[in-house]
């Protein structure tokens, strides 16, 4: 056994922390994070409720209490990992269960939700738009408004058989299973790693420990065999590969997709109305010279964006006020051919 009693890794007898086969199982300094991220958690979900009944300028609380907490549930979770001593009863893990249940399937919900709104919203503000042009307020406050009235002329029962209902049902049950288990931890701050693990008395590909004292069965601090993994020279070269590398790597992969996907391999239609520019994509071109190669559909395309109720974006863009479009203006001429106004 590699048990020295002046060795720093021999954590028989420290209370600090427990360490074996090369592997820590137990951290005394993990406890104390994980009981700030559980407080995290459970403060977090009363803030994403109590937002539902405020003001509606007071709505963006609502996802932003959400996102703190589902990021201290992973940190909380994290922490967890390097806290064990006995394990946990059936009962916690089936309430920890409920947990990740509700997480992940009343954010699924949400998200469902949210998409078929918006784009209901955005069709019912599209016939608007045709009809009577942008309003005062500009396109974004029109989709606010109309999911505002959207949501007051649902009647009850749309109201209550919804995916909006469903989320708020199994973020509540998610909440209330990890609130119930804050309180009913202990919080007193002498947390300790107090066990150490042992091999059962059977044998196994692990080895022979049928016929082995207990105390021969202590798991050594050092595993013979690390030597084999990617990190044995060096911990800290280990580290800094797993962080430079895929941050590098992704770099690259996001240059080469910025300079593929950027307006010099792109075709884009440009319309300035009085000073306030619109730019479409309206279609892929071979190189710089997408205009002179770009096809008799993608003109087709930016012709119908141009016809798309110009009038009435200008003068939404003015103000309001009704103004004459006069023309498109693009390097100092006038034109209202759209295929001018390639780049």
């Amino acid at each position: 056994m590699g048990f020295v009693d002046d060795d720093p890794l021999n954590s028989l007898s420290n209370p600090d922390f427990t360490y074996h086969k090369d592997k820590y199982s137990c951290l005394r300094t993990a406890y104390f994070a994980h009981v700030f991220f559980s407080y995290m958690m459970m403060f977090s979900g009363i803030g994403a409720f109590a937002t539902r009944i405020l003001p509606l300028r007071f709505r963006p609380l609502h996802r932003w209490c959400g996102r703190a907490y589902i990021m201290s549930m992973l940190w909380a979770c994290g922490t967890s990992i390097v806290m064990h001593n006995t394990g946990l009863p059936a009962a916690i893990l089936i309430s920890l269960a409920y947990v990740a249940i509700g997480l992940c399937v009343g954010w699924v919900a949400i998200h469902i939700h949210m998409s078929r709104v918006a784009s209901r919203a955005l069709s019912n503000v599209q016939v608007r738009i045709k009809a009577l042009g942008i309003a005062e307020g500009g396109l974004e406050q029109m989709l606010v408004d109309e999911k505002e009235r959207m949501a007051a002329a649902r009647p009850l029962w749309e109201r209550f058989i919804s995916l909006k209902t469903l989320h708020g049902v199994l973020m509540f049950w998610s909440w209330i299973n990890i609130t119930g288990r804050v309180f009913s931890s202990n919080q007193s701050g002498d947390f300790t790693c107090h066990t150490y693990p042992v091999y059962k008395p059977i044998d196994t590909r692990e080895g022979t420990y049928s016929q082995i004292s207990l105390e021969d069965r202590l798991v050594d601090p050092y595993d013979t065999s690390s030597g084999r993994r990617p990190w044995s020279r060096s911990l800290t070269a280990w580290a800094l590969q797993l962080a430079v590398g895929p941050i590098f790597g992704a770099l690259i992969v996001a240059f080469l997709w910025s300079f593929f996907t950027s307006s010099r391999f792109r075709t884009r239609a440009v319309y300035e109305f009085d000073g306030s520019v619109v730019q479409a994509d309206v279609g892929r071109a071979d190189g710089p010279e997408g205009f002179e190669k770009s096809t008799y559909s993608t003109r087709k395309k930016a012709a119908e964006i141009t016809k798309l109720s110009a009038s009435r974006l200008a003068a939404a863009l003015n103000g309001g006020h009704n103004s004459e479009v006069g023309a498109q203006t693009f390097g100092g001429q006038q034109n209202l051919d759209p295929n001018h106004y390639y780049t």
